[in-house]
C-alpha cells in the first residue's frame, strides 16, 4: 500500500499522466483524448458482481458503464480512471492504529492539501468517518 501511495504521489504525476505536451513537459492538465489509468470497460472474472451482490452488467456499451470509476469514460474523473480514492481509503483504515492515529491525521491533511478532489471522495470520507468512530470509542 505504501508503494501504491508513492505511485499516486509521484511529483511528476507519472502515475496518471505520461503524455508530454507540445512544449515537452511531462504533465498535462487537459487529459481528454489520452488513455491512462484503466482503459478497459470490461470487468474480469467468470461472474462479476456489483458491490451490492447483484450481477454486474459486463456489456462494454451498457448504460451502467458510465457510472463506473474505471474505464475509458473516466478520463476526466478526479481519480483519472484508477481506483485511487478506494485505495487511499483502504490505506487509512489499515493504518488507523499507527502512532496512536496520528498517521491517519497527517495523511488526511496531506491529501486535503495535495489532492482535495480525492480527499473529498466518498471512499476517503467513509474511511475518515470510520476512523473518527473508532477513535472516539477507544477513548471510552
Amino acid at each position: 500500500m505504501k508503494t501504491l501511495n508513492q505511485f499516486y504521489d509521484d511529483s511528476l504525476r507519472r502515475a496518471t499522466i505520461e503524455v508530454p505536451d507540445e512544449q515537452g513537459n511531462e504533465t498535462r492538465h487537459d487529459l481528454s483524448g489520452f488513455a491512462h489509468g484503466c482503459a478497459s470497460n470490461i470487468v474480469e472474472g467468470k461472474m462479476p458482481l456489483e458491490f451490492d451482490g447483484t450481477d454486474l452488467d459486463n456489456n462494454p456499451n451498457g448504460p451502467d458503464v458510465s457510472q463506473r470509476i474505471l474505464g475509458k469514460h473516466a478520463v476526466n474523473h478526479p481519480s483519472r480512471g484508477t481506483a485511487e480514492p478506494e485505495m487511499r481509503g483502504i490505506y487509512m483504515l489499515l493504518t488507523m492504529n499507527n502512532e496512536g492515529g496520528m498517521e491517519v491525521l497527517k495523511y488526511a491533511a496531506k491529501l486535503f492539501e495535495d489532492r482535495p478532489e480525492i480527499y473529498h471522495s466518498a471512499p476517503v470520507q467513509l474511511a475518515l468517518d470510520i476512523f473518527k468512530v473508532c477513535s472516539f470509542n477507544a477513548k471510552d
